[in-house]
Parts: structure tokens; C-alpha cells; sequence
């Protein structure tokens, strides 16, 4: 053996552990990035998932300023969190709804809203709560009447059990109950009927809201 091949066969074991030098370097940087991001989330999360969980309940907007300039902070860190995307979409709806007197604000907002829901399900398909919130938006903004009822059925089919997901469908369900089809009401109507005890006051009151308690025998 020449000694070009002898050099070459002794650079390996050193290439080798440089490559995982380098990998063990990336990981740990991943991984420090995303504590950080969790640090610097973790009351805004909390928050939004308290205003989530109780939906009659409007947030202030300074609230929803101060937690929008947390979220943007740390996705500077983690610019691929879907939860990020998520949670900045539903400030933005909220942001949107108390500005239901100035169409033209309401409708950008909307627009944000609804932008950083798809960002946020492209990078988490399956997520129930992105697709229900991506459905509301759809429903407040002007003539995206499909694209919300596609919204709405994945969200149906991905969490029809958790409660967030459930107040979204009945806000959107009976808000269009006469287009949603028989097929739509009757899954919505189950739905209340099962939903746990916890849930289920909140789901009658939505009902109440659109004049639609008597389909619930109530």
C-alpha cells in the first residue's frame, strides 16, 4: 500500500469523528433554541390556552399586543414551531373580532389571521386546533364559505372530542346551520349530546346564542 493511500485511509477515523462532532454540535444548538423558545413562550401559551378554553371571555388589547411581541420574539429562535404560527393566528382572529365595526381593519386582521393558520398546519397537518381556528377565521371573512366548510370537517375529523375544537364547531355549525347539511347537523348534534359535562354549558350557551337550543330538546 502507497503511502497517498495509507495518509488517506488514516484522514478517515478523524473526518468521522468531525461528523459527529458536528452533528452532537447541531443538536445541542436545536436543542437550545427550542428551550428558549418554550422559556419565552410559556405565559403567553398558558394565556391564549385560558382564553381559549373559555371562549365567552374577550381579551384586551394590550394583552394581545404584549403576547404578539413575545410570540414574534421567539420565532426568531424557532421559525419552523407550527405552535408559534398557531398561536399568532388566533391572537389575530381575536384581534380581528373586536374590530368587527371597522370592516376594512377587520378583514385584514382576518387575513393575518387566517395566513399564519395555514403556515402553521402546513407545518403540523393534523392539528385540530389550527384547522377549527383556520375554519373561524374563514367564517368571518367574506365569501370563503368552502374553504371554511373544508376547514371545519378536518377539524371534525381530527378533534371532535377536545373541547376547544368543539366550541369552534358549534360557533361555526350553527352560524350556518341552514348550509351545513343534513349530514354536518346531525354530527354536530351528537356532538353536544356526548360532550362531557364540563364542555357541555358552554356548547348550550353557543346554541342559545344562534336561536338553535330547541334542536337540542332543551
Amino acid at each position: 500500500m502507497n503511502t497517498a493511500v495509507q495518509k488517506k485511509l488514516g484522514l478517515l477515523p478523524r473526518g468521522f469523528l468531525l461528523v459527529l462532532l458536528a452533528g452532537a454540535g447541531a443538536s445541542l444548538y436545536f436543542g437550545l433554541t427550542a428551550a428558549l423558545s418554550d422559556a419565552m413562550t410559556m405565559q403567553a401559551r398558558w394565556q391564549i390556552s385560558q382564553w381559549q378554553s373559555n371562549p365567552l371571555e374577550q381579551p384586551k388589547a394590550p394583552d394581545l399586543g404584549r403576547i404578539r411581541n413575545e410570540l414574534m420574539s421567539a420565532l426568531r429562535w424557532t421559525p419552523a414551531d407550527p405552535q408559534i404560527y398557531e398561536n399568532l393566528g388566533y391572537l389575530y382572529g381575536v384581534r380581528a373580532n373586536s374590530l368587527h365595526a371597522l370592516p376594512e381593519l377587520e378583514q385584514a386582521m382576518l387575513e393575518n389571521s387566517i395566513a399564519y393558520y395555514k403556515t402553521a398546519i402546513a407545518l403540523r397537518p393534523m392539528s385540530a386546533h389550527a384547522w377549527a381556528n383556520l375554519a373561524l377565521a374563514l367564517h368571518l371573512k367574506t365569501g370563503q364559505q368552502e374553504a371554511m366548510w373544508s376547514a371545519y370537517d378536518r377539524a371534525f375529523q381530527y378533534g371532535n372530542r377536545e373541547a376547544g375544537v368543539q366550541y369552534i364547531l358549534a360557533e361555526v355549525g350553527f352560524s350556518h346551520w341552514d348550509e351545513a347539511g343534513t349530514e354536518r347537523q346531525m354530527q354536530l348534534l351528537h356532538l353536544i349530546d356526548t360532550a362531557y359535562p364540563h364542555t357541555k354549558d358552554t356548547l348550550l350557551k353557543i346554541a342559545q346564542k344562534y336561536g338553535k337550543e330547541d334542536l337540542l330538546g332543551k
